[in-house]
């Protein structure tokens, strides 16, 4: 859509200001929301892809781990807590482990769930791990 994210912060803020110029009680209040007009335009702007679990997998093994298709690590580690949170709220993590089997890399993440169950949960990250 932009080139840059400064070109995008310039047109915003001189569509904002542009605006508020002609009363002063406009101009301060532009000033003090621009910030937040130009960070949330920004963010959806500039946005990563999305990213794709697989969750046909239960996570118990590594012939069962859930896939975690993501184009860098931030993202795939953002999906992994998302999941984590999302199939078992309220459980505690352990330990996470970082661990190669079989040509491919995978997040292994130890939780006690609710109930006071011990659940190892293995990711398969090969997909982004390494990518900034």
């Amino acid at each position: 859509m932009f080139g840059t994210a400064d070109a995008f912060q310039t047109t915003t803020a001189d569509l904002v200001l542009a605006r508020a110029c002609a009363n002063p009680m406009s101009q301060l209040r532009a000033y003090l929301v621009l910030p937040t007009i130009v960070t949330v335009l920004g963010a959806m702007a500039f946005a990563k892809s999305p990213v794709n679990i697989v969750t046909d997998r239960d996570g118990s093994s590594f012939q069962t781990a859930i896939v975690v298709r993501a184009t860098d690590e931030q993202a795939g580690v953002e999906a992994e807590f998302r999941y984590v949170a999302e199939n078992y709220p309220a459980a505690q993590r352990n330990a996470q482990l970082l661990v190669r089997h079989d040509g491919r890399t995978f997040d292994l993440v130890e939780l006690t769930t609710r109930d006071g169950r011990k659940r190892t949960l293995y990711f398969d990250i090969s997909s982004f791990f390494g990518k900034p």
